[in-house]
């Protein structure tokens, strides 16, 4: 084995262990792959796979999706931080701009967070390029996109935050039964597996802030590391050897 595990050399390694050459189990050797991670990620709860992940709620609406590879929530808040929506975005070569519907503060260099942008590579927190009163520059990594209409949220970092704490789904039913009725957020469910629900309804767009155990984005020919090819190469190949058995 490697002292420096990758996808290909993960491959190589099993092809060794297994010391197998019928076509049927080498095909097979991805799924054992994908197995071994998700094993991994479900019984490893550490600081490897805890992701923070800041998003956006929406004035009256309670339910909002849980990030992607999703495992468990840790805790959750939200912040003060001046909010502005957006109403159109346009990609070209690899810097992202963006269009407010009022006049922002930010300028060059600060940290923003957008939220809710449809299109690719627009979504996230990124370092401002450049500012103008209602338009922002910031880079983004994506191919080219043409202006268009579109709907979300810009915010700085969060600021003054406040906890959200977690409750059964019964209980924030019985503390919040009408929920077309609003105010401040004092606590979240997990409303299923890829939802939580806020109660109260939020009335304001606050930023708000997921700490999550999060499954490392899978391994492939692609994208050849993750963190458990990184710090926890060893448990991986037993977990890969132990999905071939």
């Amino acid at each position: 084995m490697t002292s420096a595990m990758t996808y290909n050399s993960l491959v190589s390694d099993l092809q060794d262990y297994l010391d197998r050459t019928d076509a049927r189990l080498q095909a097979q050797i991805p799924s054992f792959i994908t197995l071994g991670e998700i094993r991994c990620a479900r019984e490893v709860k550490n600081l490897g796979i805890k992701s923070s992940v800041v998003s956006v709620m929406q004035p009256g609406k309670c339910v909002y999706t849980k990030p992607v590879r999703w495992l468990e929530t840790v805790s959750i808040n939200y912040g003060s931080s001046e909010i502005f929506e957006i109403i159109s975005r346009q990609n070209i070569s690899g810097t992202s701009t963006i269009t407010t519907s009022a006049p922002h503060k930010f300028v060059s260099g600060d940290t923003i967070n957008v939220s809710g942008v449809s299109g690719s590579n627009f979504n996230g927190t990124f370092t401002v390029l450049s500012s103008t009163q209602l338009s922002l520059s910031y880079i983004s990594g994506g191919t080219s996109q043409p202006l268009e209409l579109s709907t979300g949220f810009l915010f700085g970092p969060l600021e003054n935050r406040t906890t959200i704490f977690p409750r059964s789904l019964e209980f924030c039913n019985e503390y919040w039964p009408d929920r077309t009725k609003t105010s401040d957020p004092k606590f979240y469910a997990e409303y299923d597996y890829d939802n939580w629900l806020f109660v109260a309804t939020p009335k304001i767009a606050h930023p708000f802030e997921g700490i999550i155990f999060q499954r490392p984005e899978q391994l492939s020919v692609t994208n050849q590391r993750n963190w458990f090819t990184e710090q926890a190469r060893d448990l991986l190949l037993y977990a890969c050897l132990l999905e071939t058995a």
